[in-house]
């Protein structure tokens, strides 16, 4: 319930706001291209595979690759006021209310005041904080057909005294972003395991999704 900076599995958040609004697809053969680094207002920022490159990339092979130059081109098609609307729909500018305390909630540049480069480093998760519960909860609503719901840490309270059962019902909140999108999204988290960087996730007879990072 603290703030962190969360790195590159904040890319699968701006993958899924890119797919929604239709600034790309899937398999868009050299949507993106990686030199190895990327050149904001002079500023060199590197991809972490530097001095190598990944070369032109679908966005399925820049989420599979962690690519940063390809989310910071990616952040910079999508702009800075799409972003931060679906950052709030997501969740990511409230606390979850979920009951542990002293919960914080995430740390933004203010809408009006993101510098190009800042808007580049949030395409890879960095210059920003959030919680590990609000990007759990954020990344849940792709699991969950672009539904974002409230989180809870208790199921029910049984007393044993008189065996009366209360249960938490689960709430949903929103409609972040499409069914097709999320299952995109799904698809896409995959390939990250079975063919990118997250193939130490993997685990026999089950289909699993995920995101590398490096947080801060």
């Amino acid at each position: 319930s603290s703030t962190y900076e969360p790195g590159s599995t904040f890319k699968v958040l701006n993958a899924a706001i890119a797919l929604e609004e239709d600034f790309t697809s899937t398999d868009v053969a050299n949507d993106f291209n990686c030199i190895g680094y990327e050149s904001i207002n002079d500023i060199r920022i590197n991809c972490w595979a530097s001095p190598n490159s990944h070369g032109p990339q679908t966005l399925r092979k820049v989420l599979e690759n962690s690519c940063n130059p390809g989310m910071m081109q990616l952040a910079n098609r999508v702009g800075r006021s799409t972003l931060y609307r679906y950052y709030g729909a997501f969740g990511l500018f409230s606390k979850t209310d979920v009951g542990l305390p002293e919960e914080a909630t995430g740390i933004f540049h203010a809408s009006n005041n993101i510098s190009d480069i800042d808007l580049a480093t949030l395409g890879f998760g960095q210059g920003i904080t959030v919680t590990p519960l609000q990007l759990t909860t954020a990344i849940c609503s792709i699991a969950n057909d672009g539904v974002l719901m409230k989180p809870k840490i208790v199921k029910q309270i049984v007393n044993t005294d008189t065996n009366i059962v209360t249960n938490i019902d689960s709430k949903k909140i929103r409609q972040v972003i499409s069914p097709e999108t999320a299952r995109e999204i799904r698809n896409i988290m995959e390939s990250v395991v079975t063919d990118g960087t997250g193939s130490s996730g993997a685990v026999r007879g089950y289909s699993v999704g995920g995101k590398t990072g490096t947080s801060e």
